[in-house]
């Protein structure tokens, strides 16, 4: 069931959204405070985000009848290039400020992503 259930878009676009709210909300003065005393945990946040992404749309895809190795690059891709526009739309229209590392743990979020669900294929 559950199988079937993230070859619908929902858990994709759900996801989608929700790394949107999470990467605009105003965190204030939080951002120089270490959270849970973890240095550098926004990071990580960062890499599990977008990892999740390219596996939900990943798994999303699987089932579609043109799920190959293109559509599997576009996905990578699109993560990467939506890690990047979050950090310009931040600086542009948030309180939060870009920040190239956040971009490099996008990145590496997405990578993880493919590797995984290529594992897990």
């Amino acid at each position: 069931m559950f199988k079937k259930f993230l070859q619908t878009p929902w858990p994709s676009l759900i996801w989608t959204g929700l790394i949107f709210f999470l990467l605009t909300v105003n965190t204030g003065t939080m951002e120089s405070v270490p959270l849970f005393g973890i240095p550098n945990l926004d990071k990580l946040v960062h890499i599990f985000l977008f990892a999740m992404f390219v596996w939900l749309w990943c798994s999303y895809f699987e089932g579609k009848k043109n799920f190959g190795t293109i559509v599997f690059l576009v996905i990578i891709g699109a993560g990467i290039l939506y890690g990047i526009g979050m950090e310009f739309y931040q600086d542009r229209f948030t309180t939060r400020e870009f920040e190239l590392a956040d971009i490099f743990a996008d990145i590496a979020g997405a990578a993880l992503g493919a590797v995984y669900f290529g594992i897990k294929k």
